[in-house]
């Protein structure tokens, strides 16, 4: 019985492999692109956008940290976390976070 399910198995990833053989490549066809500027030119350009803020960041870029100071004290944080978890407040927001 083993060596039917084994056979089945490879049989099933053969196949399975087949499925993704008809890709002639695995590249984009992008347009030729010359660039009018030099890597040197682009990365200042970049580093004073950056310096004045006029920077935007896009999909995929790093966001700058925004510091934002807590009215609360740490022990004034956990006092809460441990209320909320004695009155099953937290258990809720947890389970509503997640969708259960």
């Amino acid at each position: 019985m083993n060596v039917k399910h084994m056979i089945a198995t490879v049989i099933a990833l053969v196949a399975a492999g087949s499925a993704f053989a008809d890709a002639t490549s695995n590249t984009d066809d992008f347009p030729k692109f010359a660039s009018t500027k030099a890597r040197a030119e682009v990365i200042s350009e970049l580093t004073q956008a950056e310096a004045d803020g006029s920077f935007v960041a896009t999909e995929g870029e790093k966001y700058p940290s925004v510091l934002v100071a807590s009215n609360k004290t740490r022990a004034e944080v956990i006092q809460e976390l441990r209320q909320a978890k004695a009155d099953g407040s937290y258990a809720r927001s947890v389970r509503n976070y997640y969708g259960q």
